[in-house]
């Protein structure tokens, strides 16, 4: 086959499974991670403050 007539095959398969399933999954994941960090900071923070001031948490 010919590079350009390879470069086709991929693109159209990349069209057709690549994209729709893993952009989907990786903004959901990249969203649940970016509010996993955000408790995690708030909680590590809190920790702090709370540390500071000699209260139990």
């Amino acid at each position: 086959m010919t590079p350009i007539f390879d470069t086709a095959l991929l693109k159209h398969h990349r069209m057709d499974y690549g994209p729709a399933i893993n952009a989907n999954g990786l903004r959901r994941s990249g969203k649940s991670v970016r509010n996993l960090a955000i408790v995690i900071v708030a909680l590590v923070g809190l920790n702090i403050v709370a540390g500071a001031f000699g209260l139990p948490v």
